[in-house]
Parts: structure tokens; C-alpha cells; sequence
């Protein structure tokens, strides 16, 4: 038997079909996705006070929140963004926050995470 140095390994997966590069990326893709988490109703409650406070003492936040991706919808990911709540939409239920970087609108029932930036620039 024959042993295959990591070098050698390394060549003969540089030469990989791209279908397969194309799977494996997306075999590790999926390993870094979550279903979405479920949040109990007192921190629902405290994301909604800091949005408030956000939105009427307008003062910066980070956002995180989980995304759905089209490969599997039933999984996502946990994206973040800073910024200051602009405006709250109850009908949508979507928070509107602007940074530097642009406007983004958060559905509010897919945030898992959002606190008050202790530091603004």
C-alpha cells in the first residue's frame, strides 16, 4: 500500500472536477447553518425597549439577526449589523436601521440578539 504524502493530497485536490469544489462548498456551507432560534418573551421584551430607546434617543445598535438561505429555508444564518433604528414598522414588523453603509430592513421576528453600542463615532 502506497502512502500519499499531504503534499500529494493537496495536488490531487487542486484538480478536482468543479462540480465537486462546487459541492464541497456547499457541504460546508450547510455545516455552518442553524435553524432559527427560539427566543423567550422576556428577551422579545428587551429587544423591544432598546428599539424604542433606539428609535426616540437615537442612539446606535448592533443587530443580530438570523436569515434564512435558499438552499435550505429551514436553516440560516446569524447575520449582524450596527446602525440607528430609523423606524419601526408594526404592520411588516420591520425594523429600519441606517449606518455609513447604507439602510437595511430586520424583520423584528427573526432578531436573536441587539444591544446598545457603547461606543459612537
Amino acid at each position: 500500500m502506497k502512502s500519499v504524502s499531504k503534499k500529494d493530497s493537496l495536488f490531487e485536490a487542486s484538480r478536482s472536477l468543479p462540480e465537486q469544489h462546487e459541492g464541497y462548498l456547499k457541504m460546508n456551507q450547510e455545516q455552518e447553518l442553524v435553524a432559527q432560534p427560539i427566543i423567550e418573551e422576556d428577551e422579545v421584551n428587551k429587544f423591544n425597549r432598546i428599539i424604542y430607546d433606539s428609535v426616540h434617543r437615537d442612539y446606535a445598535v448592533t443587530v443580530r439577526s438570523w436569515v434564512p438561505v435558499s438552499i435550505r429555508p429551514d436553516l440560516g444564518e446569524i447575520k449582524s449589523v450596527w446602525g440607528r433604528i430609523k423606524r419601526i414598522d408594526a404592520t411588516n414588523q420591520q425594523i429600519k436601521i441606517v449606518n455609513d453603509e447604507g439602510t437595511e430592513w430586520i424583520d423584528m421576528n427573526r432578531i436573536v440578539a441587539i444591544w446598545k453600542n457603547s461606543i459612537e463615532g
